[in-house]
């Protein structure tokens, strides 16, 4: 432009609005033990966008026995799940789906990954789909086993004499144990305190130790380490960690 106002120069340039892309909030891993229902809510967080929305969720799991309850405002609609967000919605909306899952013996020790895909169906033009992974880890019923006294005294005067799930009582007969339905095998480790393994259990459940080691001498008084494992198909997981005194 010149100084006297009569030289001009334009720009002429497109403006083309769209969509921010949408947005999943990512639950991270989830845990779920055996024979308790868990449910997770996958959420969309959105700003501006008030449109319908199709979430479609696919995982292993959903034939496995997982299922969608019935929450508002969501439908099936050729086998993806859609969240209509009305047209009235306050700018700032958040909405979603959720799962429940109720994992069985099987499933214990192993891992599925469930995919959800968020698009639009009214502005599918310049919205980016969103795409999440996350992973569901089934555990055993780690409240399975008896607590036990945490101190034997292995003198032959018939109590207390040996360490076992569950304990014996004054008439000889064992109560409790392992209530565990889902566990194939059941195999217990006592260490010393320097971590050598001064005892293992068969895979039966039912096992007594009286303070020998492996070699059938007395071990000193002391405190030791126990771990036991559960052994569910190929899988073996410890389910619970803890310590014994022996005094004589």
């Amino acid at each position: 432009m010149g100084c006297d106002g009569k030289t001009q120069d334009s720009v002429i340039f497109n403006l083309k609005v769209i969509p921010p892309p949408l947005n999943l909030a990512t639950p991270g891993e989830l845990i779920a033990p055996y024979g308790i229902e868990t449910c997770q809510d996958i959420v969309f967080y959105d700003t501006s966008i008030v449109d319908m929305l199709m979430m479609d969720i696919s995982s292993e799991i959903f034939s496995l026995g997982a299922e969608f309850p019935t929450l508002a405002n969501d439908y099936l609609y050729n086998g993806s799940l859609i969240t209509n967000v009305p047209n009235n919605a306050p700018n700032t909306v958040s909405l979603g789906s959720r799962f429940c899952w109720i994992p069985d013996c099987e499933h214990i020790g192993n891992t599925y990954n469930v995919r959800a895909i968020l698009s639009s169906l009214d502005c599918s033009e310049g919205v980016v789909p969103d795409t999440m992974n996350f992973n569901v880890s089934v555990v055993p019923p780690f409240d399975s086993l008896d607590v036990v006294p945490n101190v034997i005294t292995p003198n032959g005067d018939g109590m207390n004499d040996v360490y076992t799930l569950g304990y014996i009582n004054k008439n000889g007969e064992r109560v409790g144990g392992v209530s565990n339905p889902c566990t194939d095998e059941i195999k217990v480790q006592i260490f010393n305190r320097w971590g050598t393994l001064v005892f293992e259990s068969e895979t039966n459940p039912i096992f007594e130790w009286d303070g020998t080691n492996k070699g059938g001498g007395k071990v000193a008084n002391g405190t030791y380490f126990v771990l036991i494992h559960g052994i569910y198909g190929n899988e073996t997981i410890t389910l619970d960690q803890r310590t014994v005194t022996v005094l004589r």
